[in-house]
């Protein structure tokens, strides 16, 4: 050091020292300021204020002489804090808060002020914080008051993650400060952990991004746990009425129940909270539940702490959406500016341009970003969060980028109508639908062939609305109870897409759905492999079956069966008008009636009529199974189809195509409706009469008796086991998953009693007259324990059960298999039960006769009208063919 720096610096570290208790004011009113951002953007991060020291600025003027000849009044960091958060994300909002000058809270010595892309070059790694050099322009900031000796001077603020923080503490602080000359090869070591630091700050961020989704209550959860976590909460907040989390918690949950009112209850109270996500809650619930004015004030106020709030700015979109398309469009475009793939601002943003242009054109110059933003709704599916919404915003996307011929918007739209809770969301997708129709409709013409797709998806959401309203709660005299009726708007809807009235099939329960490939390439493999199957899998079918109507694939197979009682099976085919049949598909004279179908060939408008149909004749889509058998792209969309609207639906393993692809579809293979059927006929028999009315006859007590006596007749030597399975602990231990198993045991025997030519009726004389098994009882036993096998199989698969190791936590069990890979061992359980029929009947005064000649399996009296109805309707009709 020179001679006269030793006086310029005792005259600089004296002028410093009678401004350093100044500073430290500085310092400590800057901290503060940061503290009260940290609670808007990053909770729990970490602030830190501080003064230079005496020895530190000594220090620094000394190696910056040659800089500032004035160190005092020129250098810029005297005072200084530094934020540190969690992730790279909060440390770019922070950085949006202090670099926004329309806040007027700082002014920002750009030139001196350095962020991480000005100091590192391409290919560089290292010190990555942001540096603002800042003068404090305001009395008051976030309620933290300024002194007016503090304004206008010059501090520094340090934004940086805790990875960041990290590397400044290893290398700018023992490096960069102390001007080393380091090694290249330490220098290059430095480098890569810099390097990694980075890569993992991003990985990090994108993590906790994921993570903030699925904690959210924007994360899917049955309705039962909706109501636990609610009972949770509210035990919490009685505890402590005025705690933020609980109150934002419970609004958050009632959001989720769509409970609008509710949840803005719980959240009011936290109208004052500086942080934007709090803010943007508050405002959805008030604009759903009507308080549109305080709600658009609440999302704006959300905006203003953080205007990359896409969710706040979607929000303020949605609520203009339906009226005025115009005043909606540019928060959609601000949302997309944030994030241009965010599927929940790009879908709306498509519909306010189509609804403004009534034309497709939007959607053809967005097609690049369609993918992308597709994408980002699979992602979040697979987390389970935003659901059905991502379902939902994936359908509309899909329409958006085919808007012809949507199969794929179509599986999504199903997938999210099966995954919601009630018909809330339905109806506003449906509106939305609808809105954009009649914008893209050319008068009387309807919609141009070109945007069909549209007008099917409509079809769907009516579907999905009629559904979910028959499962939703509704009041009858003060008392809640489950929905059974649809209301007669959507009726009106339904009558709309449905066959008229006049022609509408009378459906006789059970109702099932055949669907399958009907393709010339595949129909003689298909009559090959599953046309024995199907007949003896129906031989003893009493009920309807739906299906094509025509000579060809699955269609035919459905055709020919005749059944041991050919006059109580009603055969339904759905076809479209003659003029759009292709000449080779001849109709099959095995159907009774044939609806005509919408639109031009086979489309999805055929099984959406079909299932209008049910709806409108009083039909629960609970007690509809369908059997899928092979099939292609309409197919495909029949399954999903069914699955969202609440029908069993039995694919039977490897008959290939569409069915082979259903089975390990992400979306649908944990569905509770899709169940995998192994090729065998009593099986498939068995699950097409699960739902069969006459399983049901028996009162209660009667049944509990007979399932009594059939789980003692299955566990006989269960006492002398060291270990028993819960399956085979005594009846007053068993689990109710197993008692039910056994009472549908004992209904389904009456089924398998007349499948094998026996009938059930009261019994004169005593018990042991009763108990006695009827003539040729035994012959037909082994045929008695295939079908109780094969009831067995059908009622654990339809429960969710699978082929797998003894395992009933897991729901798997290796007896799941055709009777014939069934051990000797096993069987020997079903003969058991069968045997021991005569004796359980007796216990409710019934006993085992042979039917009469000519009289068919099922059904009963009450039925017989409908059945001669559609005897003739099947005479007309194949005399009409």
């Amino acid at each position: 050091m020179r001679a006269d720096d030793r006086g310029w610096l005792t005259k600089q570290v004296k002028a410093y020292a009678r401004l350093q208790p100044t500073y430290r004011r500085l310092a400590e009113r800057l901290g503060r300021i940061l503290e009260a951002v940290a609670r808007r953007y990053c909770p729990g991060a970490l602030v830190q204020g501080r003064e230079k020291s005496i020895a530190s600025f000594a220090e620094k003027a000394l190696r910056k002489r040659d800089k500032y000849a004035d160190p005092v009044h020129q250098l810029t960091d005297l005072a200084g804090a530094r934020l540190v958060t969690y992730t790279a994300d909060e440390a770019e909002a922070v950085c949006r808060f202090i670099d926004d000058e329309r806040d007027g809270s700082f002014a920002i010595d750009r030139e001196n002020s350095v962020c991480p892309a000005a100091r590192l070059k391409v290919g560089e790694f290292g010190y990555g914080a942001s540096h603002f050099i800042v003068q404090l322009k305001q009395p008051e900031i976030l309620g933290v008051e300024v002194e007016p000796e503090l304004l206008g001077l010059k501090a520094e603020i340090q934004i940086c993650t805790m990875l960041q923080h990290v590397w400044a503490t290893i290398d700018h602080d023992r490096v960069y400060k102390a001007e080393l000359v380091v090694p290249a090869s330490l220098e290059r070591e430095l480098a890569r952990v810099a390097a990694l630091l980075e890569m993992g700050d991003g990985r990090f961020s994108e993590a906790v991004r994921s993570l903030d989704a699925y904690v959210s209550f924007d994360t899917y959860l049955p309705p039962d746990k909706i109501e636990e976590a609610i009972a949770r909460w509210q035990a919490v907040h009685a505890v402590d009425p005025h705690d933020e989390t609980a109150l934002h918690q419970l609004g958050r949950l009632f959001m989720s129940r769509q409970d609008w009112t509710s949840a803005l209850r719980h959240l009011a109270p936290l109208a004052t909270s500086p942080r934007s996500a709090v803010l943007c809650d508050l405002g959805r619930a008030a604009w759903r539940a009507g308080r549109l004015a305080r709600g658009r004030r609440w999302l704006r106020q959300a905006i203003q702490i953080d205007r990359a709030n896409r969710r706040a700015l979607c929000e303020m979109g949605r609520s203009y959406l339906r009226d005025d398309p115009g005043e909606a469009l540019p928060w959609f475009e601000k949302a997309l500016l944030v994030s241009p793939d965010e599927p929940r601002a790009l879908a709306p943003y498509l519909e306010c341009k189509v609804r403004l242009e009534r034309s497709l054109r939007p959607l053809s110059l967005a097609r690049q970003v369609l993918g992308h933003a597709a994408q980002e709704c699979d992602r979040r599916a697979d987390l389970g969060v935003y659901l059905p919404e991502a379902h939902r915003d994936r359908g509309r996307l899909e329409l958006y980028a085919e808007p012809k011929e949507p199969y794929r918007s179509l599986h999504s739209y199903a997938k999210a109508v099966a995954a919601s809770h009630g018909s809330s969301w339905v109806r506003a997708e449906l509106a939305a639908i609808t809105e954009m129709i009649g914008a893209l409709s050319r008068g009387e013409r309807g919609l141009p062939a070109e945007a069909q797709g549209f007008e099917w998806v409509r079809r769907l959401l009516v579907l999905g609305v009629a559904a979910r309203e028959r499962g939703e709660p509704a009041r009858s005299r003060g008392r809640e109870r489950r929905g059974r009726r649809i209301s007669p708007e959507t009726r009106a809807l339904l009558e709309a897409i449905a066959t008229p009235a006049a022609e509408r099939p009378r459906f006789v329960r059970p109702v099932v759905i055949v669907v399958g490939g009907c393709d010339v390439k595949v129909e003689a493999e298909l009559r090959r492999e599953f046309e024995v199957l199907l007949d003896r899998a129906f031989a003893d079918f009493d009920g309807t079956i739906v299906c094509g109507g025509t000579k060809a694939g699955v269609s035919g197979l459905v055709g020919d069966l005749v059944g041991l009682h050919a006059k109580a099976v009603f055969k339904v085919g759905y076809l479209p008008a003659q003029r759009f049949v292709p000449a080779g598909d001849l109709l099959h004279p095995g159907y009774a009636q044939i609806c005509r179908t919408a639109g031009r060939g086979y489309t999805p408008l055929g099984p959406l009529q079909t299932w209008a149909d049910l709806l409108l004749s009083g039909v629960d889509p609970g007690d509809v199974h369908v059997v899928g058998v092979n099939g292609g792209l309409l197919s495909a969309f029949e399954y999903r189809l069914a699955l969202a609207l609440g029908a069993k639906v039995g694919i039977l393993v490897q008959s290939g195509r569409a069915a082979s692809e259903l089975l390990p579809d992400a979306d649908w293979s944990h569905d509770g409706g899709l169940v995998p059927l192994p090729r065998d006929w009593a099986t498939l028999s068995a699950f097409v009469k699960l739902a069969h009315p006459g399983a049901k006859r028996l009162p209660r007590a009667t049944l509990d008796r007979m399932a009594v006596i059939l789980h003692e007749g299955y566990r006989p030597h269960a006492d002398a086991l060291r270990k028993v399975s819960e399956s085979m602990l005594s009846w007053k231990q068993l689990p109710e998953v197993y008692r039910k198993s056994s009472r549908a045991q004992a209904a389904f025997s009456l089924l398998i009693l007349r499948a094998a030519g026996y009938e059930v009726a009261p019994a004169p004389g005593g018990p042991a007259a009763r108990a006695a098994a009827p003539p040729g009882f035994e012959r037909k036993a082994a045929e008695m324990a295939e079908r109780e096998h094969g009831r067995y199989t059908a009622e654990r698969l339809v429960a969710g059960w699978r082929r797998g190791p003894r395992d009933p936590a897991k729901r798997t069990n290796p007896t799941l298999v055709p009777w014939d890979e069934l051990p000797e061992g096993e069987r020997e359980h079903d003969y058991t039960a069968v045997r021991s029929y005569p004796a359980i009947l007796a216990l409710a005064g019934l006993t085992i006769v042979p039917r009469p000649p000519g009289e068919r399996a099922g059904g009963g009296d009450r039925e017989a009208a409908p059945w001669r109805a559609a005897a003739g309707r099947r005479r007309r009709a194949a005399r009409r063919s």
